[in-house]
């Protein structure tokens, strides 16, 4: 089950990078600015600062779950295995792939059909964070317990990031 985790991080997690920066070229300096909505300006620095906060906190999860997790012994919610971390990883990775072109296509073409779409995107990742979060918290066997806590502090940097300003903050400043 690592194994197939690996792939998608491997493979889906650049991709999200690419659709971030094909975004930004593809379409003009209007619309990608359109993608704050009406958040305040004041708010801003704070979501730039938790995008790099939440970036590192993906990345200490992610450690932790290749170098300290044990796929085939561990237990998450006092059943289930592995594969709720692939699960989880699936959702925020595609739902990550996907939310910022759709967003600039309704952007640019005023399609506001597509922004309950764009909602239900970000709500997808929200929740695949919060899998994450309490999946981590309800490992075990525990291993490694200062990573491990590295880790959670992580997925909540990433969780602030994904559930409160994007699934939350973000969608009430937006409108087409």
């Amino acid at each position: 089950m690592k194994t197939i985790w690996i792939a998608l991080n491997l493979i889906v997690g650049p991709l999200v990078l690419v659709s971030y920066v094909a975004s930004a070229m593809i379409w003009d300096a209007e619309t990608v600015g359109g993608l704050w909505g009406a958040v305040p300006e004041g708010a801003r620095p704070l979501y730039v600062t938790n995008m790099f906060l939440a970036a590192g906190g993906y990345f200490a999860f992610g450690f932790y779950l290749l170098r300290r997790v044990d796929a085939q012994r561990v237990e998450v919610f006092g059943r289930f295995g592995f594969g709720v971390f692939t699960l989880a990883y699936a959702v925020v990775l595609v739902g990550s792939c996907l939310w910022m072109p759709l967003t600039c296509v309704a952007i640019a073409g005023a399609h506001s059909a597509l922004v309950p779409v764009i909602f239900a995107v970000l709500a997808a990742v929200a929740a695949g964070s919060l899998l994450l979060l309490a999946a981590l918290v309800s490992a075990r066997p525990c291993t490694a317990p200062r990573a491990r806590a590295i880790a959670i502090v992580g997925a909540c940097f990433f969780g602030l990031q994904t559930v409160v300003l994007d699934g939350v903050i973000w969608p009430l400043n937006f409108s087409i």
